[in-house]
């Protein structure tokens, strides 16, 4: 089968391709991940609850695989493929459909590196953010949700180092379940451009079947393609020309998948869907809308102008369209009413939801023939505004059926009013929703009986009308049928009960023939006992008028299929046909009397069954071809009535037309004429070409040589790639290439003919730094005013680069965003507002060609060094928030070039020996408020020479001397606090007078630093 192609499927230097089929393949998938993926109600499997193609499929199931099926727990659930593809960009689709309960679940696909978790979760409905960022967006939406298969694609990008996860994610909320859930066959991966996929498929509806065509240049397609009525797929692998022809469809949405085949390649799968039916198939071809029997107007006038006014079924401006969605319910009724009978194709819509006393109406021809359609059948369903006008100006739905344009009767039998003006719940009306919330009648079937018109043409007419005053709407669903309104046989032979059914649409009374006016029952089906003889009448009453109706009988003598028929086999242009015709009729046997008579009455149904082959067949008449061989051939034909069967079975013995078939493939390379010595002819194209030769036998049956030709073109492929000199080296056809450059590789495809791939490479310089690690430590003092990071390129270019911190308050006053680089060195600004600590950032260097390089980065503003002032030569101090910016601290550590000083924890490092002036000391300090630690900027003590008072004993009037190497202020205090003098105190030696009066004073020395130094001095009277 042509889902089978590409079963082995793994992924490679070509691409990737998996339709499900191949057990292997399918253990490389990783089903419901994660921790939670186990608890999940829904999970994904990989079955044959469902396919499109093929027998398998990967898709959500609540039952264990089961059945395609949700339940609607809240549940995110994930299953994965790993592939490493090479560098390049490729195209990919896949097939998928997931229903969903009112579009809030959906299927989501990501591509997406392995590094990033894509967990399942349950019991939370919420879009994981994984889904959100790597989603492929398909269409105007990341969500995927329908009820019909599609296929979907797009363009995906692989580096050839980062393994990639293709992700399908099913997401349903607890609101609702509406299966199937999500659902996922025939994924195709290959390298964009290597392979055009086809374009433009039209589809014409034709007598026999549907013809499809397509644009494309490939030499060869496979197809794919049903109905939604159909049970099995048609394939065509191999298939050369842009046209198809396909017999055999059934009605309903048509589905069509092509892809084009290029030999080295299959490029990947593009789907069609369209609505068809068959005219001619039905007693009325209501589905025919077209401009010729459908009319637009207004409530006065409903057929005002001709047109079938259709802008598809979604739409409030269509009035005249088709409904065949089978899962569609109509909005306005809350998603009660279907559009769609169970039971029925499609639907007609005839109408909108749009007001202004619109009408609108549509005709059919329908010619009586009693013994397929005396009645018409009409199923409907109304949704309409009922605004309580009079019944002349009410929205309604309407049916006549007329002759040459006239009534059929005075009595209106061929009418009705399926709204009747008014609505009620009796009625079988609801309530709709919305603002002015219609009212909606569910799907109701009605009988019109036309017997007495055999062989006449008439016109059925149906219209819709908006209320007269123009603020109302009105509209209605419709399907129309027929039936040959006779009584049914539900019972045969020695049923316990013996049950009729009347005809569909109507209403009915039940009685004896000699005693009409005792109802017996007034359902539609009667059951009687099985010994019962009797004769039954019953009235067939129009629902719409009652007093409208027909009498049927119905005779309980217990009935029996008699099977019987016949064949006639011929010889006609070499191929054995027969003939079936079927005779079997139904007979009424008597249990009391025995009395076996003939019923004017066919059998419910009559199958020709072809034992050797396993197929039937129904009808009662019809033409079989049977194989050329000859031999002996069972037919059994069986007569059915109820649950009762009759069968024989025919012996065919058919004759060996002895005519021989050979066919010779050929798969020829080149554009070089292919000669065939059979017929010693030239052939130029791929195709079958025949021919024959007579053997003379008794039957003329000749023998049939057929050339199965396919030309295989030398294929040039172009491939245009671009690599970054960090990817090197570039692997292609197996092939290590280092350099940009134009590159040809002569390759075997599947059918042994050459293909050229011609590889366009350009190498790009990625951007590297020479002597850079992975990470990046800076530090600067606080009012150093900017830190300054020296970087070298060893290739690529920096074009710009950013810098972003980790916290938020230190990226508003340190992060830049597209600075231009001024020298090698990227530098950051250093407000007066920075706090000294440790702030994580990353440096993200910008490359046009190659993509960016992120760098990250920790920066340490310490203190200033300002924080620290020396006392003495002995003693360092760190000042206090009065004097340091502002800054308190709650704990303490003392370095000394680098290394912590055992015992030192406290504001001030006092060094008994003095402090070491080659050395560089530095604190650790902890901020009060934030607690954090930081150093201080390296201080190195300087040398200063003691302070010296000389003399400490002098007399009265005298002078004393100061020696110092600091700046300061120099206080003299007499014993009682009063203040005897101050001076200003400069390095070297400073003069200052004793006072006159004798007596013990007090120096005091306070340095601009804040320390302070203080000694007695002795004043002595003069002798």
């Amino acid at each position: 089968m042509l889902a089978f192609v590409f079963a082995a499927a793994s992924y490679s230097q070509t691409g990737y391709y998996c339709d499900f089929e191949d057990a292997a393949e399918n253990a490389n998938w990783q089903l419901n991940v994660g921790p939670k993926g186990k608890e999940c109600v829904n999970k994904w499997y990989v079955g044959s609850a469902i396919s499109n193609g093929g027998r398998s499929s990967m898709y959500i199931s609540c039952d264990s695989g089961r059945t395609a099926s949700y339940t609607q727990s809240a549940t995110t659930v994930s299953a994965y493929r790993l592939l490493t593809l090479p560098a390049g960009q490729y195209e990919l689709s896949f097939d998928w459909q997931a229903f969903g309960y009112n579009s809030l679940d959906a299927l989501y696909c990501c591509w997406m590196p392995d590094s990033v978790k894509s967990n399942s979760q349950t019991g939370n409905s919420n879009v994981p953010l994984y889904v959100e960022t790597y989603a492929r967006q398909f269409g105007d939406s990341i969500k995927m949700y329908g009820n019909t298969w599609n296929t979907v694609s797009d363009t995906i990008t692989s580096d050839g180092v980062t393994p990639y996860k293709l992700v399908f994610v099913w997401n349903n909320k607890s609101v609702g379940s509406f299966p199937p859930g999500a659902c996922v066959d025939n994924i195709c991966i290959i390298p964009v451009g290597v392979c055009e996929k086809p374009s433009d498929i039209e589809v014409e509806l034709e007598e026999q079947g549907v013809r499809v065509s397509w644009d494309g240049d490939a030499y060869a397609y496979d197809i794919r393609c049903k109905s939604s009525t159909d049970t099995r797929w048609q394939e065509f692998t191999g298939y050369t020309s842009n046209e198809l022809f396909v017999s055999g469809i059934g009605e309903g949405v048509f589905e069509f998948y092509i892809r084009s085949d290029c030999g080295m390649f299959k490029s990947v799968w593009v789907s069609h869907s369209q609505f068809i039916f068959f005219p001619g198939t039905r007693c009325v071809d209501y589905l025919d809308l077209n401009n010729s029997n459908c009319y637009y107007g207004t409530f006065a006038n409903p057929m005002q102008s001709r047109g079938a006014v259709d802008r598809g079924y979604p739409s409030v401006n269509s009035r005249h369209t088709i409904h065949y969605m089978k899962s569609e319910t109509d909005p306005r009724t809350g998603g009660k009413l279907r559009t769609v009978p169970e039971d029925e194709l499609a639907s007609v819509r005839l109408g909108n939801w749009g007001s202004g006393a619109q009408a609108e109406a549509v005709e059919y021809d329908y010619h009586v023939d009693t013994a397929e359609n005396a009645v018409l059948l009409v199923k409907y369903a109304v949704v309409l505004q009922n605004p309580n006008h009079g019944i002349e100006e009410q929205p309604r739905f309407t049916l006549s059926v007329l002759n040459d344009g006239e009534r059929l009767d005075s009595l209106g039998c061929a009418e009705a009013d399926f709204s009747a003006g008014f609505v009620s719940a009796a009625d079988g009306w609801h309530d709709g929703i919305g603002t002015e919330a219609p009212q909606w009648k569910e799907w109701t079937t009605v009988g019109i009986n036309l017997k007495d018109y055999q062989d006449q043409d008439l016109t059925i007419r149906l219209t819709t009308y908006d209320c007269s005053p123009s603020a109302h709407y009105g509209y209605a669903y419709f399907v129309l049928g027929c039936s040959d309104g006779k009584i049914q046989g539900l019972s045969c032979g020695e049923d316990a009960k013996n049950r009729f059914k009347a005809p569909d649409g109507f209403n009915y009374r039940w009685y004896l023939p000699d005693n009409p006016d005792s109802v017996i029952c007034e359902d539609q089906i009667f059951e009687t006992t099985q010994s019962d003889t009797l004769t039954y009448a019953c009235d067939v009453i129009q629902p719409t008028k009652g007093g409208c109706y027909y009498t049927v009988t119905a005779r309980a003598v217990p009935r029996y299929p008699v099977v019987k028929g016949g064949y006639t086999a011929r010889v006609q242009d070499c191929e054995n046909i027969v003939s079936f015709a079927d005779s079997s009729y139904v007979k009424h046997v008597n249990p009391y009397t025995g009395v076996v008579d003939t019923a004017d009455a066919e059998c419910d149904s009559i199958v020709w069954h072809f034992l050797d082959e396993g197929i039937s067949v129904r009808g009662e008449e019809f033409e079989q071809m049977f194989p050329r061989k000859g031999g002996t051939y069972r037919v059994m034909l069986s007569a059915h009535l109820s649950q009762c069967y009759e069968d024989t079975v025919f012996e065919i013995t058919l004759p060996d037309l002895d005519s021989d078939r050979d066919t010779v493939h050929v798969v020829h390379c080149g554009t070089d004429p292919y000669y065939w010595d059979v017929t010693g002819q030239y052939y130029f194209s791929s195709d079958c070409y025949s021919d024959t030769a007579d053997t003379g036998n008794e039957y003329g049956c000749e023998d049939i040589m057929t050339l199965d030709l396919l030309m295989v073109p030398i294929d040039t492929v172009p491939v245009v790639d671009t690599v970054c000199t960090d990817k090197l080296p570039y692997v292609f056809n197996g092939e290590e290439l280092y350099e940009t450059g134009n590159y040809t590789f002569v390759l075997e495809n599947r059918y042994k003919c050459d293909s050229v791939v011609t590889l366009d490479l350009l190498v790009n310089e990625s951007l590297t730094f020479e002597g850079m690690g992975d990470a990046l430590l800076a530090g600067a003092c606080a009012d150093d005013g900017q830190i300054e990071i020296p970087y070298t390129v060893s290739s690529g270019l920096v074009t710009k680069y950013d810098v972003t911190f980790a916290d938020e308050e230190a990226d508003r006053r340190m992060g830049m965003d597209g600075v231009q680089p001024d020298g090698p060195q990227v530098v950051i600004p250093l407000g007066d507002s920075v706090l000294p600590g440790r702030y994580e950032a990353e440096i993200l260097f910008h490359n046009a060609e190659c993509g960016d390089v992120g760098v990250p980065l920790t920066v340490e503003v310490y203190y200033p060094d300002s924080v620290v002032v020396q006392r003495w030569n002995d003693v360092l101090g760190i000042r206090n928030g009065m004097y340091n910016g502002g800054y308190e601290f709650t704990a303490y550590q003392w370095y000394k070039d680098g290394a912590a000083i055992e015992g030192e924890t406290g504001p001030n490092l006092y060094a008994p020996d003095g402090l070491d002036t080659a050395a560089v000391y530095s604190a650790m300090l902890t901020r009060t408020g934030d607690g954090v630690q930081m150093m201080t900027c390296g201080v190195q003590p300087r040398y200063y020479s003691a302070i010296e008072i000389t003399p400490t004993v002098v007399m009265g009037g005298g002078t004393v001397s100061v020696k110092s190497q600091s700046v300061g202020v120099i206080r003299l205090w007499n014993m009682t606090g009063q203040l005897a003098g101050i001076y200003e105190m400069t390095p070297g030696y400073t003069q200052i007078a004793a006072p006159g009066a004798a007596g013990t004073y007090v120096v005091e020395i306070v340095l601009t630093d804040g320390s302070r130094k203080t000694e007695k001095i002795i004043v002595r009277g003069n002798m």
